[in-house]
């Protein structure tokens, strides 16, 4: 029995000592084991200051407080358009374009309709369209065409703009909805925009489409319309809707 015993002890020593020579091994092929040093560098990021092209400040802008050092006091609207332009729509100093090296300002000097943009949008064909406090422009890439209410606009003050599927151009104003479908040919003094038939005291917030080309139409205070091309619908506090809506969206 003390030869079993003795047996015993001399496996368990012989096991422990094995552990031990293997851990000593372990912890100096680690040791051995080569260290890379990565050295990481940083390097200054210069600031890009883009190219000023203005003719100088409109007129009555002295109400404002110029700051040099930014885009405009006020930027009401940003808009990309299909050739990477970036096109900020300001209060008191028109339009400004950034093409990736200048800013480029619009204003009434330069042909634009008014120096305080409300909406921006862009048609198929690459044009872009500004609703203005002094009526609608249209930017063909190198010049601007305005529409006033000599071309069917009853009030220039224009708050929102809406290019359908269909390409027609949609005016929300101070005073009711007009539209234009540059793809039809105007009669001998037809105006070029026609008056949507909805009461001309309407202001009008927001102009959108849906996947069904119905148009859609918030109001301040006269609640939800919906055009689908031939009749129209209200939609106002009894039918669940409130009275005064700032704008639409569809999620796609």
């Amino acid at each position: 029995m003390k030869r079993i015993i003795s047996l015993i002890i001399l496996i368990v020593l012989f096991a422990i000592q094995s552990c031990s020579e293997k851990e000593k091994v372990d912890a100096t092929q680690t040791k051995a084991l080569p260290v890379e040093k990565i050295e990481i560098k940083s390097e200054a990021v210069t600031p890009v200051t883009p190219k000023i092209i203005r003719s100088g400040l409109p007129a009555g802008y002295n109400k404002f407080t110029t700051d040099t050092t930014q885009l405009s006091q006020y930027i009401r609207r940003i808009f990309q358009d299909s050739k990477g332009n970036l096109w900020f729509g300001t209060v008191g100093e028109g339009v400004v374009r950034y093409d990736g090296t200048s800013l480029t300002y619009y204003t009434t000097k330069e042909g634009f309709s008014g120096n305080n943009v409300q909406s921006i949008a862009e048609d198929k064909e690459g044009n872009v369209w500004f609703g203005t406090t002094g009526g609608v422009s249209r930017w063909d890439g190198k010049s601007f065409i305005n529409f006033t209410d000599k071309d069917g606009i009853k009030n220039n003050f224009v708050y929102s703009l809406c290019i359908s599927k269909s390409g027609t151009i949609w005016v929300g104003t101070n005073e009711g909805v007009y539209y234009y479908n540059p793809y039809n040919t105007l009669k001998k003094d037809e105006k070029i925009f026609t008056n949507l038939s909805i009461p001309a005291t309407i202001e009008v917030e927001s102009i959108i489409d849906d996947k069904n080309e119905n148009i859609w139409i918030a109001t301040h205070g006269n609640g939800v319309f919906r055009y689908d091309g031939k009749n129209l619908k209200n939609f106002f506090r009894k039918r669940w809707l409130n009275e005064q809506y700032r704008k639409l969206y569809f999620t796609r």
